[in-house]
């Protein structure tokens, strides 16, 4: 189930998120943060790892507390260059210089609990958390 989680995000899936986190759905502000991130062009070489430190195991459900890290590379843009903004006036002519485009790489490492919740012979996740549940 971690994997498929992992999997998910790491090929910008959101109907492979859901599929493993129904309740995702219902938390509307966490699903279009992620639907957004999900969807972004200038969004590349995402890369998730989730490592399971401890758990706590019943027989309907279980908290896996986990080191989750996120990677991925953003594209910046830098509005390019008039002819005006390097030359007088009187020398002006109609051609521009393209965006500067510059890519930055972003990791995140956190401690995450992940409550999976059993249903017959299949487990989903039902809540990523950054704090303990209780």
């Amino acid at each position: 189930m971690l994997k498929k989680y992992a999997e998910a995000h790491q090929y910008r899936n959101i109907e492979g998120l859901v599929a493993v986190w129904p309740s995702l759905q219902s938390q509307k502000k966490l699903y279009k943060k992620t639907q957004a991130f999900f969807e972004d062009p200038r969004i590349s070489e995402t890369q998730m790892l989730v490592k399971p430190l401890d758990w706590q195991l019943a027989p309907e459900q279980t908290v896996v507390r986990c080191e989750r890290v996120e990677q991925y590379v953003k594209a910046l843009a830098a509005k390019g260059l008039g002819p005006a903004d390097i030359m007088p006036a009187t020398a002006v002519h109609a051609t521009t210089f393209p965006d500067i485009v510059s890519k930055k790489k972003f990791t995140t490492r956190s401690v995450v609990w992940i409550t999976l919740h059993r249903s017959g012979d299949d487990w989903t996740i039902s809540a990523v958390d950054d704090k303990k549940p209780h």
